[in-house]
């Protein structure tokens, strides 16, 4: 129960600090896709393929020694942002919200 109230609190404090920050903006924190429904659907299919390949390549490494300079927990936000940044205004649907 602490961790549940502890995510409420903290993305309400988020969304609290953002609309501060931002009085005028209406859309803030929404995820607003410029292309068309399939276009997106097809790009979140792919990330979203990748983010899982590096969330289990990263749970499995314990097992063997990975070199320091493994890249892979930073590609996937890496690549959302560049392959993506106007369908998708590269976020990774981080806790917080809309205000």
């Amino acid at each position: 129960a602490p961790y549940i109230v502890s995510q409420f609190v903290g993305a309400f404090a988020a969304s609290l600090v953002l609309k501060l920050l931002f009085p005028t903006s209406q859309y803030l924190g929404a995820t607003l896709p410029a292309g068309s429904n399939l276009q997106s659907l097809v790009l979140e299919i792919i990330l979203t393929f990748f983010l899982m390949l590096t969330i289990v390549n990263v749970a499995e490494s314990g097992k063997e020694k990975l070199p320091k300079e493994n890249p892979s927990p930073s590609l996937p936000p890496s690549a959302h942002s560049f392959f993506s940044p106007d369908e998708s205004q590269a976020q990774m649907n981080t806790p917080g919200g809309c205000a």
